[in-house]
């Protein structure tokens, strides 16, 4: 697979799908949330990406997941005005564990969202009817179910509901962890960016790349 290629792509051609077995699709997940809670705690500037989607996430040749396209991004923003990003997460895992993206996924048997989807098949604890089948000789079952669980917690309607992305990397890293019951999500259709979103340049781009380039070097 060619170098920097946007989960996107992958997510779109069943040929280029079938390379992400489970524990990469699990890695690429983690890899998302460590990144993110870089950029919102740890980084010199506090980067809010606030246009998180499989079109922004590359995948270099290892198969280790960038962030990319920081035009929306602000810096140094309030706790409570990272919880869109939980939502995009949440989105994007929810994409990567079913193979399909959100704003094109529609069961004409259903005629339901994915988000939906998720939601009532959680509900009737049949969770993992949402794997993409490409998964089922490699899957594990518990690992599967725990990033869907997680998943559903960071797109609850209610943000304040929302983990922050330090408490979403505490639950992928924990085997043993028990995890609040999600409360239903916002049955949106498709993606927008939030009204009050514009393109800032508050940092210079000078500031951001190092930034970006020291993440990248951890």
């Amino acid at each position: 697979m060619a170098c920097h290629v946007q989960i996107l792509s992958i997510l779109t051609d069943d040929e280029k799908r079938k390379q992400l077995d489970c524990k990469l699709r699990l890695t690429i997940i983690n890899g998302i949330a460590r990144d993110l809670l870089y950029l919102h705690e740890d980084s010199r500037l506090k980067v809010i990406h606030r246009d998180l989607k499989a079109s922004n996430v590359l995948l270099d040749h290892d198969m280790n997941p960038k962030i990319s396209d920081f035009r929306l991004a602000k810096k140094h923003l309030k706790l409570d005005r990272t919880k869109q990003i939980q939502n995009d997460f949440g989105v994007l895992v929810l994409e990567t564990i079913c193979g399909r993206k959100n704003n094109g996924f529609y069961l004409s048997e259903h005629g339901q969202t994915l988000l939906l989807y998720a939601w009532r098949t959680w509900c009737e604890g049949k969770c993992l009817e949402l794997m993409d089948p490409m998964l089922e000789k490699s899957f594990k079952g518990s690992e599967v179910e725990k990033c869907i669980h997680i998943a559903l917690l960071c797109v609850q309607e209610n943000a304040t509901y929302r983990p922050t992305m330090s408490d979403v990397v505490v639950m992928l890293g924990s085997d043993n962890m028990t995890l609040p019951k999600p409360k239903h999500p916002a049955f949106s259709v498709g993606r927008k960016v939030s009204e009050e979103v514009q393109i800032d340049y508050e940092f210079s781009k000078t500031e951001l790349k190092a930034e970006i380039q020291s993440s990248a070097s951890k």
